[in-house]
């Protein structure tokens, strides 16, 4: 899989400084792998990578980001996400939303605490 990632990025920063006439790196990190060991580092990285769009400021709704896979855990049109997994995982489609929401909600007061 890091070799794809690896394929993906060199092919794109080729693209990218042809286009710009410029030479270099366009990352400054290597992809990492992180093993997930316990059953809440999961929970937490599920809800890390849907968040991730909202805390860097893209969009104001974990559901407003088009290229999530939140919508394919919610719905119930075709995909390669493992969705049943995932909402059995948090208990239920209904309990993964409202993990979501909650967990929002617990992250804005947090940081209204800290300001």
């Amino acid at each position: 899989m890091s070799k794809k990632f690896s394929n993906l990025f060199v092919s794109y920063a080729k693209a990218y400084n042809k286009m710009y006439d410029r030479r270099g790196s366009l990352f400054n990190r290597p992809f990492k792998a992180k093993a997930i060991e316990n059953e809440s580092y999961l929970t937490n990285v599920i809800f890390y990578i849907h968040h991730n769009p909202l805390h860097h400021g893209f969009t104001k709704s974990i559901a407003d980001w088009e290229h999530s896979s939140y919508h394919a855990i919610v719905s119930d049109k075709l995909t390669r996400i493992k969705r049943k997994e995932v909402q059995n995982w948090f208990g239920s489609n209904e309990v993964f939303k409202t993990f979501h929401d909650q967990a929002i909600k617990g992250l804005e007061k947090l940081e209204l605490e800290f300001t």
